[in-house]
């Protein structure tokens, strides 16, 4: 038996996939009239600190799932130093200049750490 609340935000998140063919046309004309790169730095300015924020409550909501707060603390630390390594291996393919390594991102580790409150004290 699935839960009420999770039956109301799967309808919801099904409303929103079903909008995306609106939002993916209204980016392909704005990346028409004014380029790739205007248009990512345009959308990455307005909506970054939106996202992070709705992240960040989401997180929150998580975190009062049963069990979910005891599975952070015990996968964190692997994740961590998965992310750690990866971030070592993309750097040093960047300054090897490897090809298309330059499109490589890096895991923002100490972001994450800040969200789910693992970050070392200073």
């Amino acid at each position: 038996m699935v839960p009420q609340f999770l039956k109301e935000k799967s309808y919801q998140a099904y409303d929103l996939a079903r909008q995306l063919s609106d939002v993916a046309r209204a980016i392909i004309a704005d990346v028409q009239k004014q380029g790739v790169t205007e248009t990512a730095s345009t959308y990455y300015q307005t909506y970054e600190p939106v996202a992070e924020q709705l992240t960040y409550h989401a997180w929150l909501k998580i975190l009062t799932l049963p069990y979910v707060p005891q599975a952070v603390d015990f996968a964190a630390p692997a994740a961590k130093f998965g992310a750690q390594q990866y971030n070592y291996m993309a750097s040093a393919w960047k300054e090897k200049q490897l090809p298309l390594s330059g499109f490589i991102p890096l895991v923002p580790i100490e972001r994450i750490e800040e969200a789910i409150g693992t970050a070392p004290a200073a």
